[in-house]
């Protein structure tokens, strides 16, 4: 026999020879949603049983009756616990008052941990096809009248603990990133303490307000990224363009006004790098992501072809296609602000994820594409055609 556990078992769910065992054995074990028990059998086979059993009457004596019927969930299984127990003896007693049993879950026992006995499950018992029925069915057949009062309870409380799942993955999301970024957030800050320590292979230029970069996995023929660089000017340094328009309009003018500075020598930078490659220039766009996959702000800076063998897939393309709505554009950021509708902007930066699942539609014709090797194709050749060898 094991030793008493103060820690009780809390078993959701079947099976009364389990609980009567873990009572004998000295554990403590507390029985819930009850009204949930399953019966092997169809409703109708079992209720003529419990109305055989409610017939029963005094051998010696009918008129004194038979023994008192239970309408409750717990308290019928209850009942078929003890008649598993020796309870009429010091130790069945001790075991049984041990046990609770309980319809629905109290909020005592809600952010307990709970436990299912897999040997007593319906779908490991029972045959496929088996007609079985609920505890609470046959209750509330014979007199039980709180069933929809419990039904109600357990609505909010189900409703309750999906809340909080969801807000506890979403917690453990966002630890996993912060353990993901960590390193890349420990270079980044070590790059704005002292921008010299970049090769020339990653850094393009820098000042005392922003630092300009190489895309590490450019997504145009020329592709850069624009970071403000720390500063007292700010309460805390926004990680996305979400945490930028958190700020007030005079701080987010400083960090617009800044990027713009640096912008403009960014743009004249690519027009030197295409006239030196091609001979000509072309667009280029400028503009934030809505959801970032950087943990830092910073502002794309890319030439508008889309041509590179790092946009690999339709996420790639959609998330820099300058149409779709994904790619916010720098100057429709400066607008809101000016306009005074930053926060209808900010609200819909999340929904604009979905945008990433859309076709492949070329930005050039707005043509469908079925793959992402049918689009880079005509990309290219729309390129050739239409930008170098456009006279």
């Amino acid at each position: 026999m094991s030793t008493y556990s103060a820690a009780p078992v809390i078993v959701d769910g079947r099976l009364a020879s389990v609980v009567a065992k873990n009572l004998l054995n000295g554990n403590r074990v507390v029985v819930v949603r009850c009204e949930e028990l399953n019966l092997s059998g169809s409703f109708f086979r079992r209720k003529l049983e419990y109305m055989k059993f409610m017939r029963l009457r005094h051998l010696v004596k009918p008129s004194k009756g038979g023994p008192f019927h239970h309408r409750a969930p717990s308290r019928i299984f209850l009942k078929a616990v003890r008649g598993m127990i020796p309870h009429k003896i010091a130790r069945g007693a001790a075991a049984m008052q041990r046990l609770k049993v309980f319809e629905g879950v109290p909020p005592l026992y809600q952010n307990k941990k709970k436990m299912v006995v897999p040997q007593a499950l319906r779908v490991l018992r029972l045959k496929p096809g088996r007609k079985f029925c609920t505890l609470k069915r046959l209750s509330s057949e014979f007199g039980w009248a709180h069933a929809e009062v419990v039904d109600k309870l357990e609505a909010k409380r189900k409703a309750k603990g999906a809340a909080y799942h969801e807000r506890k993955v979403a917690a453990t999301k966002l630890r996993a990133n912060a353990f993901k970024d960590a390193p890349q957030n420990a270079k980044l800050a070590e790059f704005d303490k002292n921008p010299t320590s970049l090769s020339k292979n990653d850094l393009l230029l820098y000042d005392e307000r922003c630092i300009t970069i190489y895309d590490k996995f450019p997504k145009s023929k020329y592709h850069f990224l624009i970071l403000p660089r720390k500063s007292s000017d700010l309460p805390s340094y926004p990680n996305s363009l979400d945490d930028l328009l958190n700020f007030d309009d005079d701080i987010i003018n400083k960090v617009l006004d800044t990027l713009d500075r640096t912008l403009t020598q960014v743009e004249e930078s690519i027009h030197d790098m295409q006239l030196r490659d091609y001979g000509k220039t072309w667009d280029i766009n400028k503009g934030f992501h809505a959801v970032p996959s950087l943990n830092c702000i910073h502002l794309h800076v890319m030439s508008n072809d889309l041509i590179s063998d790092r946009l690999k897939n339709k996420k790639h393309y959609n998330s820099f296609h300058p149409g779709k709505g994904f790619f916010i554009h720098f100057d429709d950021v400066c607008k809101a602000v000016e306009n005074g509708t930053k926060e209808q902007l900010r609200s819909s930066l999340k929904a604009k994820e979905e945008l990433l699942k859309d076709p492949l539609q070329s930005h050039y014709n707005g043509k469908i594409y079925t793959n992402i090797p049918k689009l880079k194709t005509h990309l290219v050749e729309y390129f050739n055609d239409n930008v170098i060898n456009n006279h």
